[in-house]
């Protein structure tokens, strides 16, 4: 069994059950770093540990290490960003595609 101290769940020390607020309050943090995500995605640029780290430790006012956020946010923040990004360019890559798969192309 993996069981993690209480500070590396990202959970504060006592509070093993997240109140609904922690939970609004982490998707809250998840969406504000989807949003500087974003700019990788709409320059096509890929994401590295060492761009998500920085996101996520301003949007989660800590660190990794602290056990602000644990990588699973940063990877929901990623499929945030790009969700956010279908949502932006999604009409325009499907208007100018002549079928599905010339979309899907034009994602990758």
């Amino acid at each position: 069994m993996n069981a993690l101290p209480a500070p590396a769940t990202g959970i504060p020390a006592g509070s093993l059950n997240p109140t609904v607020s922690d939970r609004t309050s982490r998707a809250t943090r998840i969406l504000q770093a989807a949003k500087q995500i974003m700019p990788f995605l709409e320059r096509g640029r890929p994401i590295g540990a060492s761009d998500l780290r920085p996101i996520m430790t301003h949007a989660f006012d800590g660190s990794d290490a602290e056990g602000c956020w644990v990588w699973k946010d940063a990877y929901e923040a990623c499929e945030a960003a790009q969700v956010l990004f279908l949502r932006k360019f999604g009409p325009v890559i499907l208007g100018r595609s002549q079928t599905p798969a010339g979309a899907l192309a034009m994602l990758a």
